[in-house]
């Protein structure tokens, strides 16, 4: 038992050393298949060619508990990005409806209107928002038809109409560590495509009452050093 606690202490020790300065990183995989709530019964996790979501991986000022990135980690070597695409941000800080899951609060839209014929609703500018209660989706018309793939743009309020996140090696990257996003009582995040030929979310809430639990959080979330 000793010598069990002596490694697991010793393997905090050393994910803490990870050069990510007063970070927590959180790494999940993709796990879904389709948006849930919105099963047409295709079964398989890509939806076509690309595409193909492999994780998610969020880190978090571990003094402030404020949002610093969020990355979305595409299969390596295939051109996976696919504009415009969506990220969906609830923190549990904030309450913004009645929903569980899916209560976002803030969404950021990148990539123009580019693939805006394929979508029921209306496709906003790029930027990142605030999202408005009782919020719409907007929905995917061509392939995962019916299934999510962001946020009508009647169902948000302008935060920076400027930003917009970097995309390299198959790594789309969000920094938002300039917004003061409190994430501290824990999250749940989702990113999208406009076909939702791919989409992602992270573990429901239930998992995420490990976030801030020390050593039990690191153990059963996890933490990987970034690429």
């Amino acid at each position: 038992m000793k010598k069990t606690l002596s490694l697991l202490a010793g393997a905090a020790l050393l994910l803490l050393a990870i050069p990510q300065a007063n970070a927590d990183t959180f790494t999940f995989n993709d796990h879904w298949i389709n948006w849930p709530g919105y099963d047409f019964g295709d079964t398989n996790d890509v939806h076509g060619s690309h595409p193909q979501i492999e994780q998610m991986v969020i880190t978090t000022n571990d003094t402030s508990g404020f949002l610093q990135t969020v990355q979305v980690i595409f299969a390596s070597g295939s051109d996976s990005r696919l504009v415009y695409d969506s990220l969906f941000i609830n923190s549990y800080n904030t309450t913004t409806t009645n929903t569980q899951w899916d209560d976002w609060d803030y969404f950021v839209h990148a990539g123009e209107q580019h693939g805006a014929g394929q979508t029921n609703g209306t496709v906003p500018n790029d930027g990142l928002y605030s999202v408005n209660p009782n919020y719409q989706y907007t929905t995917a018309a061509n392939y995962r038809t019916g299934n999510p793939d962001g946020i009508d743009a009647g169902s948000l309020t302008d935060m920076d109409l400027n930003f917009s996140p970097s995309y390299a090696n198959d790594i789309l990257t969000y920094d938002l560590s300039s917004y003061d996003i409190n994430v501290s009582d824990g999250f749940f995040m989702a990113y999208a495509p406009w076909c939702a030929n791919d989409v992602m979310g992270t573990p429901e809430p239930a998992t995420m009452l490990l976030f801030g639990t020390g050593l039990i959080g690191l153990v059963g979330i996890g933490r990987r050093k970034m690429r």
